[in-house]
């Protein structure tokens, strides 16, 4: 079992992230969930809130909690810092096999587009405890690459994104992951939907459900195997970001694959 051990721990806020670390090292998400509710009650102008699950494979899922926490000024109540802090989970059952628990931050970096060195603040988490459980995380991993026949993409785990949907904001445009997924369709591109099919990121996957149903309205087939990796993202019990118009929501994965029959 591999522990990573606290880091830096904010004197302001030392002992609720003693307690919050505490609760992750119980490893149990029942246990954990009971003490996210009593932050509400314990900790003053704190927040607690468990983001929608998704399914990485039949047996493993992620979780991620985002906790805020406002601090009014000592001389004068109108204002006030908020502090915010991010724990990621990957759950087996009610098990924690992995956490990492940061708070958000934001420092200033020169801009992607800058000619003249013109900065903005860009935000990033500051890593606070760390656990990932050795044999726990080796099965998991055993578990993605059976069922998607690839090595699980890590970075992709926690990634929100790209949202899907089509015609989207005031401007009517396509996201990009459409934009990237009319590509792979009009070049008849398999390879690269079956890579974000098992990319283990869910806008990716629904995108590659969509762009896999297109290609097969073509002509082209998919495997047994290639089939029941889609129709695992279609069952799965996850939620996905959309955008349609101005509306952004989150959306049942299924729902919005139902349309496309294999």
């Amino acid at each position: 079992m591999l522990l990573i051990g606290l880091f830096g721990v904010n004197k302001a806020f030392g002992q609720f992230q003693k307690d919050l670390k505490k609760a992750l090292d119980t490893q149990n998400s029942i246990l954990l969930k009971k003490y996210t509710d009593k932050i509400l009650v314990h900790y003053k102008n704190t927040t607690a809130s468990w983001s929608c699950s998704r399914e990485i494979t039949s047996n493993y899922r992620e979780e991620v909690i985002n906790i805020k926490k406002i601090v009014p000024d000592k001389n004068d109540a109108a204002i006030a810092t908020i502090y915010s802090f991010r724990v990621n989970l990957i759950l087996h059952g009610n098990t924690i096999i992995y956490y990492d628990f940061s708070e958000k931050k934001n420092r200033k970096a020169v801009h992607e587009w800058s000619s003249y060195g013109e900065t903005e603040w860009v935000e990033y988490f500051e890593p606070i405890a760390k656990f990932k459980s050795t044999n726990g995380y080796l099965d998991f991993r055993k578990d993605f690459s059976a069922l998607f026949q690839a090595d699980i993409q890590e970075t992709e785990i926690f990634t929100v994104g790209p949202v899907y949907g089509e015609h989207c904001y005031i401007s009517g445009t396509d996201p990009t992951g459409r934009v990237q997924v009319n590509n792979f369709v009009r070049n008849k591109d398999k390879k690269s939907l079956l890579k974000w099919l098992q990319s283990g990121n869910t806008e990716k996957q629904v995108y590659a459900v969509d762009g896999l149903w297109q290609l097969g309205r073509m002509g082209i087939k998919l495997t047994a195997q290639e089939l029941k990796m889609v129709s695992f993202v279609k069952n799965t019990k996850s939620c996905v970001s959309t955008c349609s118009g101005c509306l952004s929501i989150n959306w049942s994965v299924h729902d919005m694959t139902s349309k496309f029959k294999f």
